[in-house]
């Protein structure tokens, strides 16, 4: 899986890329939750 993202810079010039998603959380505090298949 993976996460889009598109950065801006100072001429208004876009670009398009990708990151993977977490599938784990940054702290301790909360457990992870599984993720699942959209349905529409």
């Amino acid at each position: 899986m993976k996460h889009t993202v598109m950065w801006l810079d100072d001429k208004n010039k876009s670009k398009l890329g990708y990151r993977d998603v977490r599938l784990s959380t940054l702290t301790n505090e909360v457990q992870s939750i599984a993720p699942v298949a959209r349905v529409y």
